[in-house]
């Protein structure tokens, strides 16, 4: 308030002249000291006061520097931001600064500039600092306000991610409750019920093209998937965002980023993890629904049952013809499979317990008293058509949605091969070096029969285009011929599309190589590109018994068709050299010389190696609609020696088995029974119920149409005793450590085979007892429970732990068998009527020759 340092001279110059009471000498020096001294304390002053107003900054280097150096510092990142970045969250303290910086700058301009007075300058310096400090202040301010965006975007970021996250837990959560609901039966409208399974586009999964190899195309996303993807996608687009706007942010800002972008992967994680979750929950509701469905027929059943008890035999017969007359529906399958109820399997036992000790079939005199485990039988009272239920309907639409989750997994995964290799997702080929596609040959028929023509179609195109035996290699003369043959042979039958026959004559001109000149035995195996025969080493030059006797269907249908006898000639002379040679009562070994002679050595089955060869003997009796005696005999003979020598009976239960000889000669028992084997139990009911025998209503009859009973209800006990409810490989029967049980699993492996569920239809369309239903029901359930994999089906590696998992094929018979047969036996049975078709070996039915035209068609039979 004294003055500036432009004002020191004139100070200096009035004291010096020795005014006031201290002038003269050193005293005055040192007052002239002391008062620059003063001078210069008073003149600086303002400014220490104009620079601690401005707030004392860093410079751009982080340096501290007064209040103009701040300013000066902020064009580089300095001044207002002190040099060094605020943290995420200090947005409120940086505005209270910037507005307190903008206030000082208003005082400072309310003080009156004066030229003359030290103040004034200070006041006008102030100003011009203002205006800068104003000036950078708003850019501040706008910065701080973009950074307070950003960290909004960034909050919204976290709030979506756990938002996802919290989402994931309550579909747990929920999962947890639909899985513990589900284990009680509640009921609930049918209709409602009915609605939701006769949806047909429920079921569809996304297939749109295959012509391209399926395991090279990309995974089909499900659309239940899209919420969540959007969720994650928009997540994605908006920490992308903010990672552009933060490019040059500090390491800490880098460091957050990092986390936030780990934490998006995990909530990628969590939302696939959901999405599996929420279909194990559909899955769930499915399920339920079914069992509400389940248990309301079973209540409507009991109801029935309980006032039909009330009224003559007449009025229930009436009630059961009014009641069970439904058509076979065509309808698209409804609901997935995996719907199925694992406690249908215990509700079909308990309808099936009264019956299940009905009959002895080892000795009417004995009584099951020995064993906790019941013993089945069948009552084999005369059959009679019955039309469907609506559970049998039900399903039968069950069955066709497991084969429609098979084909569709066989399509996106295998389309061309032979095989599905379920597990590695992809295909493998075994017939030749390309393969034929031969599960399509196998599963045409199966399509059709269920009303699956649109996937007819497309298979129908795939084999017209592409399917070409010149390009094929070493095949099974004997596979080859029951399911590719077979196959088209039966979809021309059915369709009548010319294209089949056609594809038909190529491959069976190419088959027929295997029948060496000279040699009356096909080769096992043929080149179809060259037309080169072989036969395995292992069979010491040999060929098997069930591969050359049955080849004859497929050969026998052919030559009618196409009415060339040449088809015919050489498998049919097949029957009638194996016909001449010596063998006792009618037991054939399971190996054949080239030149036709039996080789006594080997074992006598209908098992392995053997058992198709029996089967076939009856069935060119019946498709050659009963006209030709030969074969019947030739059935009726063997059929003898197995009866005889071949039933058994196991410990202490009595039940009915076909053991094995260790030769034709040899009266020696091998108590074990192949899976195989259960074929059988149809077969001999089959030849009773069609008099094979030519005896009508004989003992011998009934007794074979027992026989048949007693083997299915065996193979089911074999299926009912195991943990996995499915029957192995081979069972043993009384076996030294059995522990009191009937047989023990000898080979425990299942491998999605056909031959028992065949017998439950064959039994069932004979007799119409509903047990074989019931019997064939658990089986499905099983293999749905066990066996249904998320790409197709594969057998199981022991049946009795079935924990141990399922090996890596689905077998094209699956689809050509298995799940025809157990469709079948819950559809109508005018479908496929037994009368007027004749089921090969793979289960492809061949329709019945026309007795009535037996003068033109008997001579492309090239049998004596």
């Amino acid at each position: 308030m004294y003055g500036n340092k432009h004002q020191l001279p004139l100070h200096r110059g009035r004291r010096g002249h020795g005014v006031g009471p201290y002038g003269g000498g050193s005293r005055l020096k040192t007052l002239v000291t002391i008062g620059l001294i003063c001078l210069v304390i008073i003149t600086l002053t303002p400014l220490l006061w104009l620079d601690t107003s401005s707030g004392g900054t860093t410079d751009g280097n982080g340096q501290e520097g007064n209040g103009n150096r701040g300013v000066r510092g902020s064009d580089d990142r300095g001044g207002v931001d002190g040099g060094a970045r605020l943290k995420r969250g200090d947005h409120g303290d940086r505005r209270q600064d910037v507005d307190d910086g903008i206030h000082g700058v208003d005082d400072a301009k309310e003080v009156e500039p004066d030229d003359n007075d030290s103040l004034s300058r200070v006041a006008r310096v102030r100003s011009r600092t203002g205006r800068k400090w104003d000036e950078k202040e708003q850019e501040a301010l706008k910065r701080a306000q973009e950074d307070a965006e950003r960290e909004a975007q960034r909050q919204k970021m976290r709030e979506d991610i756990e938002a996802a996250e919290r989402e994931v837990e309550l579909a747990e959560r929920e999962s947890e409750l639909r899985r513990e609901q589900s284990q009680v039966v509640h009921q609930a409208p049918l209709a409602e019920a009915k609605e939701e399974r006769d949806d047909p586009e429920a079921e569809r999964d996304d297939i749109d093209n295959h012509d391209d190899p399926p395991h090279h195309k990309a995974p089909v996303i499900n659309e239940d998937t899209d919420d969540d993807a959007e969720l994650i996608t928009d997540n994605e687009r908006k920490y992308d965002a903010t990672g552009r706007n933060n490019r040059d942010d500090s390491t800490n800002d880098d460091d957050d980023e990092r986390r936030q972008q780990e934490a998006a992967a995990a909530v990628a994680a969590a939302a696939a993890a959901k999405v599996e979750e929420q279909e194990r929950i559909d899955r769930a509701k499915q399920l339920a629904r079914l069992r509400e469905v389940e248990e309301l027929e079973r209540k409507e059943k009991e109801r029935k049952l309980t006032s039909s008890n009330n009224e003559n035999d007449g009025q229930q017969d009436q009630e059961h013809e009014v009641s069970g007359h439904k058509r076979h529906s065509k309808n698209k399958g409804s609901g997935k499979s995996r719907q199925l109820i694992d406690n249908m399997a215990m509700q079909a036992k308990e309808q099936t317990a009264a019956k299940a000790a009905a009959m002895n079939l080892g000795d009417d005199s004995d009584t099951d008293t020995d064993n906790e485990q019941s013993q089945r039988s069948t009552n084999t009272k005369g059959g009679k058509s019955v039309k469907n239920s609506d559970s049998a309907e039900q399903r039968a639409n069950a069955v066709k949605d497991a084969f429609l989750h098979a084909w569709r997994s066989y399509e996106r995964y295998a389309w061309g091969y032979d095989e599905l290799k379920p597990n590695s997702k992809n295909g493998k080929n075994w017939f030749g070096k390309n393969g034929m596609g031969v599960t399509i040959l196998d599963a045409m028929d199966t399509m059709w029969i269920m009303g699956l023509k649109d996937e007819f179609q497309k298979a129908s195109d795939w084999v017209e285009r592409n399917l070409d035996f010149s390009k094929g290699g070493e095949v099974s003369t004997f596979e080859t011929t029951i399911r590719s043959l077979g196959g088209l042979l039966t979809c021309y039958a059915l369709s009548q599309d010319r294209m089949f026959l056609e594809k038909a004559e190529d491959l069976g001109d190419r088959l027929l190589k295997a029948f060496e000149p000279g040699m009356n035995m096909p080769h096992s195996a043929v080149n179809l590109a060259t037309g080169e025969g072989k036969t395995p080493s292992w069979t010491g030059g040999r060929v098997i018994l069930s591969e050359v006797g049955t080849l004859q269907m497929e050969f026998l249908y052919l030559a009618k068709v196409t009415k060339n006898k040449n088809y015919a000639t050489k498998v049919a002379a097949v029957f009638d050299i194996l016909d001449q040679q010596e063998k006792p009562e009618g037991l054939y070994p399971v190996y054949v010389e080239r030149d036709g002679r039996l080789s006594m050595s080997g074992q006598v089955t209908l098992g392995a190696l053997g058992d198709s060869y029996y089967e076939y003997l009856l069935k060119v009796w019946l498709l050659t609609a009963k006209k030709v005696p030969k074969f019947a005999r030739m059935y009726n003979e063997a059929a003898e020696g197995v009866t005889k020598h071949m039933v058994a009976t196991s410990s202490p239960n009595r039940l009915t088995y076909l053991a094995e000889l260790s030769s034709p000669h040899s009266r020696t028992k091998i108590h074990k029974m192949d899976h195989l084997v259960c074929f059988a139990g149809g077969m001999f009911a089959l030849g009773a119920a069609t008099d094979v025998m030519g005896l009508a209503d004989s003992e011998k009859k009934q007794e074979h149409m027992k026989l048949g009973a007693g083997i299915t209800n065996t193979c089911h006990e074999g299926y009912a005793r195991m943990k996995s409810g499915i029957g192995p490989e081979i069972l043993e029967f009384n076996p030294v450590r059995s522990n009191g049980r009937d047989f023990t699993s000898k080979a425990s492996h299942y491998l999605l085979r056909p031959e028992t569920v065949e017998s439950y239809f064959v039994l069932w369309r004979l007799t119409g007892d509903p047990m074989y239903r019931e019997w064939g029901w658990e089986a499905f359930t099983a293999i749905e429970r066990h066996c249904r994999l998320e790409a197709g089906y594969a057998g199981l590696r022991d049946v009795d732990a079935p924990e141990k998992g399922t090996d890596d094929v689905m077998q094209s018979f699956f689809l050509a068998e298995t799940l025809k047969y157990l469709y079948l036996l819950f559809a109508d049975t005018s479908v496929i009527p037994l009368d007027r078709w004749v089921f090969n070996t793979e289960a492809h039915p061949l329709p019945v020759f026309d007795a009535a035209d037996f003068d033109e068609w008997k001579n492309y039979l090239g049998s004596h």
